[in-house]
């Protein structure tokens, strides 16, 4: 069972940088879509780690950065400890409305 996500959902912004926990590997992408409906995400230009146990601590060691192709979907009941960790720049709006 997942424990409860450290960043609420609304956060999951498209383009966004995120990172997570997830079946013992840790992820690190862009969030290319979000349904809140489904309770999913989706991230791309994803690395994850594989995560194991400490033998004689809670810690984790981590075995390795592997930079994944494809787009991967994640339930965020599957999800611990997601962050994150840079929001994209917002767009600059202009004015299409013509004045005289």
């Amino acid at each position: 069972m997942a424990s409860q996500d450290s960043t609420n959902s609304a956060d999951l912004i498209v383009g966004s940088l995120v990172s997570f926990t997830s079946a013992g590997v840790f992820y690190e992408g862009t969030v290319y879509s979000f349904d809140a409906e489904y309770a999913s995400f989706g991230i791309d230009d994803v690395s994850c780690t594989k995560l194991l146990a400490g033998a004689l601590s809670s810690t984790r060691l981590l075995t390795g950065d592997t930079r994944l192709e494809g787009l991967y979907q994640f339930f965020l009941k599957d999800i611990q400890d997601l962050r994150v960790i840079r929001v994209p720049s917002p767009k600059p709006t202009t004015n299409t409305t013509e004045r005289s």
